[in-house]
């Protein structure tokens, strides 16, 4: 049923490859927002987090579609780059709350997890355009 879904063609390409490109925009608009408001152009802080959150969420969907498609390697991926970017939320959670991390390793784990999806994605559109 999932694989069904995943597959499902959306001009000649299957819906799993449009969540995923969705999902890394997401997560490079987050990183920029939080650049931009280290920076100090207005943005609301609160937005940052909320893209962070529904980065993380369609990533999920991405991912369930994505394991329903039995490519273990960019499953494996998949798996990785998502993880980072849990880790870098709680990271910024944790910072945010006056907990004792430096400030860097927040954008640097954010850095880590585009980079990884960025190689997920590679690897990904290339089952599909080969």
């Amino acid at each position: 049923m999932l694989s069904e879904i995943a597959y499902f063609p959306i001009l000649g390409k299957p819906l799993v490859l449009y969540m995923g490109i969705t999902t890394l925009l997401l997560f490079i608009i987050t990183a920029s927002m939080g650049l931009m408001i280290f920076r100090g152009v207005k943005i609301p802080f609160k937005f940052h987090p909320m893209m962070a959150g529904i980065s993380i969420t369609v990533g999920m969907v991405h991912g369930i579609l994505g394991v329903s498609t039995g490519r273990s390697f960019v499953i494996l991926l998949g798996i990785t780059t998502i993880l980072l970017f849990i880790i870098t939320a709680s990271l910024g959670l944790l910072i945010f709350k006056g907990k004792s991390i430096p400030f860097k390793v927040h954008p640097t784990m954010a850095s880590i997890g585009i980079i990884t999806g960025i190689i997920h994605g590679s690897v990904g559109i290339s089952i599909y355009l080969l």
